[in-house]
């Protein structure tokens, strides 16, 4: 049986741009034989998932930031052997930065990273931008709590 016949497709296509850096780890993945679906509102991740809980379906779920790299690409390979269905999520969340940390210095290359998710055999992407997750809220002057140490 060829490789192309194991995967039901007539045709397999590399993904040429990432064959070389992500080969041995991408070669574990199934190729996902429905396109990938992207997401950009949080109503839609929940409907989606409220779908597949309906179904009786598991998900599995690789919540990330981006700028993917093979520790990803691991955790994309379990989440794809352990259910039908997985989702990732690239989401750089501001409230993750201090105000010595550079937010946006943080590298986004998300096409590279469509590309790696869809090879890994990703149902489905969870793009939000700061605005679908928190609404109009300023996130610098919302209310925050800071605990001090027990010792103080």
């Amino acid at each position: 049986m060829t490789r192309a016949q194991e995967f039901g497709r007539s045709t397999l296509r590399p993904y040429r741009h990432f064959q070389n850096s992500f080969a041995a780890v991408s070669d574990r993945f199934r190729i996902a034989s429905n396109p990938m679906q992207i997401l950009t509102e949080p109503r839609a991740m929940q409907q989606l998932c409220q779908s597949l809980r309906c179904q009786g379906s598991d998900l599995g779920f690789v919540p990330t930031m981006g700028a993917l790299h093979a520790g990803h690409l691991a955790l994309c390979h379990r989440a794809r052997e352990e259910n039908p269905q997985f989702v990732a999520s690239i989401f750089v969340n501001p409230t993750q930065f201090g105000a010595s940390e550079d937010l946006g210095r943080y590298p986004r290359p998300l096409e590279t990273d469509l590309e790696l998710l869809r090879a890994a055999g990703c149902d489905a992407v969870f793009v939000p931008d700061a605005q679908a997750m928190y609404g109009d809220t300023d996130l610098l002057h919302g209310t925050w709590v800071d605990v001090a140490p027990f010792n103080e």
